[in-house]
């Protein structure tokens, strides 16, 4: 090997080196979202016309794709609006009711905590809904482990507000089908939430390779915040 392609091979490593510096630099203390968002992705640099350095990303993780037909992935993501809607609406009308409870700090501190729950789950659901239908490792951990985690503890969390509700029924000893109703609505919608839970668990994903090819000296991005567990 001659004088200039040691040199080359050198620069190339020490290149190399300190870009992984600057994409670990940049997941410790910058930017985690950075290794979230492109997990599993493989960056190299090209040189554009200009002269200047252009960074490119190519997918080499795995993919995840839901093992049913067509019509069921469909139907799937257009349950899982309804159910959504019909907890929203549930909600909405459940803790908008002229009633004592209502007005009581423990029951509306409850109510109040549903709702991040709620705003969470429709992103999540939008992001679902439009996902490609092979997702890469980023995208199934929102759209399927993050969603059956909000929708696991938002179920929790209306029937521990028809929980609180009761309890203020029951401290005060006053008893009636209104007062009933908001609760029975809170079961309710716990209980979508609940069946959107069980679905979505319930439906296998199947893994395939990606079949892209970095060239040689590229970084491979991983999860920092994973890494560090």
């Amino acid at each position: 090997m001659s004088i200039k392609d040691n040199l080359k091979n050198r620069i190339s490593k020490i290149d190399k080196q300190q870009r992984e510096e600057d994409t670990a630099m940049r997941g410790r203390f910058f930017n985690r979202a950075y290794h979230k968002n492109f997990e599993d992705y493989a960056e190299y640099m090209v040189q554009k016309p200009n002269g200047k350095g252009k960074i490119v990303r190519v997918y080499t993780g795995k993919y995840y794709s839901q093992q049913v037909s067509s019509s069921q992935y469909i139907l799937v993501r257009l349950l899982f609006t309804l159910l959504t809607a019909a907890v929203i609406t549930l909600f909405i009308f459940g803790c908008t009711r002229d009633l004592a409870y209502n007005y009581v700090r423990y029951v509306a501190l409850f109510e109040a905590l549903c709702i991040p729950f709620l705003f969470y789950q429709v992103i999540l659901l939008i992001g679902y809904v439009f996902a490609d239908r092979k997702m890469n490792i980023h995208s199934y951990r929102l759209y399927h482990e993050q969603f059956l985690t909000v929708t696991r503890y938002g179920s929790i969390l209306h029937v521990l507000t028809a929980g609180v509700m009761l309890l203020y029924l029951l401290l005060h000893q006053s008893f009636s089908a209104k007062l009933f109703m908001p609760i029975v609505l809170f079961l309710i919608s716990a209980a979508c939430l609940l069946a959107i839970n069980r679905i979505e668990n319930a439906i296998e994903y199947v893994h395939t390779d990606s079949d892209a090819v970095p060239p040689p000296g590229s970084i491979r991005i991983s999860d920092a915040s994973r890494r560090r567990r």
